[in-house]
């Protein structure tokens, strides 16, 4: 598993971390957590902390149910295009580079190597 934070800006001001995971099983990322500050404030509130999960309506759910509400508070938070948008970054990050014969110096003789 892979641990990227993408920190992305919305019209409003709000300033957005969000974080997500590659699980090699599944071969996707998924998002693991969002953290919002609001235009004006300083403190970093995190969306999916206690306020969510200290419900007993969110306890009685099942896995699945519950990571659809988890999706839904990070969708309300900061908005279906800023998570596509850190999605691909997150991806561009990790994307490999090509091989430069420049970096390497692949330029001698390798026959006695091999």
């Amino acid at each position: 598993m892979y641990d990227l934070i993408v920190k992305k800006v919305l019209p409003n001001g709000t300033k957005a971390d969000n974080r997500f995971e590659f699980h090699e099983r599944e071969r996707q990322f998924k998002i693991v957590g969002v953290g919002v500050i609001p235009k004006g404030k300083r403190k970093m509130m995190y969306i999916g902390d206690s306020r969510l999960t200290d419900n007993y309506q969110y306890r009685c759910l099942d896995m699945e149910q519950r990571s659809k509400v988890e999706f839904k508070a990070y969708v309300e938070a900061v908005g279906i295009d800023t998570l596509n948008d850190a999605l691909s970054e997150a991806w561009e990050r990790i994307k490999p580079k090509p091989i430069s014969s420049e970096e390497y110096d692949i330029d001698f003789d390798v026959s006695q190597f091999v």
